[in-house]
Protein backbone atom coordinates (compact mmCIF):
# COMPACT_ATOMS: atom_id res chain seq x y z
CA UNK A 1 0.00 0.00 0.00
CA UNK A 2 1.29 3.38 -1.12
CA UNK A 3 0.23 6.90 0.33
CA UNK A 4 0.47 10.10 -0.34
CA UNK A 5 0.59 12.86 1.98
CA UNK A 6 -0.11 16.10 1.16
CA UNK A 7 -0.80 19.30 2.70
CA UNK A 8 -3.33 22.41 1.63
CA UNK A 9 -2.61 24.77 -0.28
CA UNK A 10 -1.18 28.32 0.41
CA UNK A 11 -4.24 30.45 2.64
CA UNK A 12 -2.96 33.93 3.83
CA UNK A 13 -2.20 32.29 7.30
CA UNK A 14 0.36 29.52 5.94
CA UNK A 15 1.72 32.40 3.51
CA UNK A 16 2.86 34.69 6.10
CA UNK A 17 3.26 31.90 8.56
CA UNK A 18 0.98 33.54 10.99
CA UNK A 19 -0.96 30.91 12.96
CA UNK A 20 -4.88 30.57 12.60
CA UNK A 21 -6.03 30.80 15.77
CA UNK A 22 -9.68 28.97 16.87
CA UNK A 23 -11.44 31.79 15.33
CA UNK A 24 -9.76 31.27 12.07
CA UNK A 25 -9.10 27.23 11.87
CA UNK A 26 -11.84 25.93 10.49
CA UNK A 27 -12.73 29.08 7.82
CA UNK A 28 -9.49 30.17 6.12
CA UNK A 29 -9.59 29.96 2.50
CA UNK A 30 -6.68 29.14 -0.11
CA UNK A 31 -5.42 31.85 -2.01
CA UNK A 32 -5.20 31.96 -6.03
CA UNK A 33 -1.74 30.89 -5.45
CA UNK A 34 -3.07 28.15 -3.60
CA UNK A 35 -5.75 26.92 -5.97
CA UNK A 36 -2.99 26.63 -8.48
CA UNK A 37 -0.89 24.77 -6.05
CA UNK A 38 -3.95 21.97 -5.56
CA UNK A 39 -3.96 22.15 -9.08
CA UNK A 40 -0.75 20.98 -9.35
CA UNK A 41 -0.60 18.44 -7.26
CA UNK A 42 -3.45 17.01 -8.72
CA UNK A 43 -1.22 16.81 -11.79
CA UNK A 44 1.37 15.25 -9.97
CA UNK A 45 -0.78 12.22 -8.49
CA UNK A 46 -2.82 11.72 -12.10
CA UNK A 47 -0.42 9.19 -13.07
CA UNK A 48 -0.98 7.77 -9.65
CA UNK A 49 -3.50 4.82 -8.89
CA UNK A 50 -5.11 6.69 -6.44
CA UNK A 51 -7.91 4.65 -4.44
CA UNK A 52 -9.07 6.99 -1.72
CA UNK A 53 -8.77 10.60 -1.07
CA UNK A 54 -8.93 11.85 2.37
CA UNK A 55 -9.35 15.33 3.79
CA UNK A 56 -10.15 16.96 7.30
CA UNK A 57 -13.36 18.84 7.26
CA UNK A 58 -11.19 22.45 7.15
CA UNK A 59 -11.95 24.45 4.42
CA UNK A 60 -8.84 24.92 3.04
CA UNK A 61 -8.22 21.34 3.23
CA UNK A 62 -11.84 20.89 1.76
CA UNK A 63 -10.71 22.92 -1.02
CA UNK A 64 -7.35 21.36 -1.70
CA UNK A 65 -8.79 17.85 -1.51
CA UNK A 66 -11.95 18.62 -4.05
CA UNK A 67 -9.62 20.47 -6.37
CA UNK A 68 -6.89 17.21 -6.89
CA UNK A 69 -10.36 14.81 -6.27
CA UNK A 70 -11.93 16.14 -9.52
CA UNK A 71 -7.93 16.09 -11.30
CA UNK A 72 -7.55 12.81 -10.62
CA UNK A 73 -11.47 11.51 -10.49
CA UNK A 74 -11.44 10.45 -7.34
CA UNK A 75 -13.96 10.99 -4.35
CA UNK A 76 -12.77 12.79 -1.42
CA UNK A 77 -13.51 11.50 2.02
CA UNK A 78 -13.97 13.88 4.73
CA UNK A 79 -12.91 12.93 8.43
CA UNK A 80 -13.16 15.26 11.30
CA UNK A 81 -10.83 13.12 12.99
CA UNK A 82 -7.82 14.52 10.32
CA UNK A 83 -8.22 17.68 12.24
CA UNK A 84 -5.42 18.97 13.70
CA UNK A 85 -6.78 19.67 16.86
CA UNK A 86 -8.01 16.43 16.73
CA UNK A 87 -3.86 14.87 16.05
CA UNK A 88 -2.13 17.67 18.01
CA UNK A 89 -4.62 16.82 21.53
CA UNK A 90 -3.66 13.20 21.14
CA UNK A 91 -0.05 14.05 20.55
CA UNK A 92 0.49 10.64 18.73
CA UNK A 93 3.64 9.91 16.64
CA UNK A 94 3.57 9.19 12.82
CA UNK A 95 3.51 5.42 13.30
CA UNK A 96 0.78 5.71 15.80
CA UNK A 97 -1.66 7.92 12.99
CA UNK A 98 -0.62 5.44 10.77
CA UNK A 99 -2.33 2.81 12.51
CA UNK A 100 -4.93 4.42 12.99
CA UNK A 101 -6.36 5.48 9.71
CA UNK A 102 -5.32 2.20 8.13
Amino acid sequence: MKWYLFRHGYTFFSKTHIPYGPLFVHRASLLPEGRRQAKQMGQELKSKSIDALYSSPYKRCRQTAEIVGQIINCQVRFDDRLGEQMITSRKETFAQMVARLK
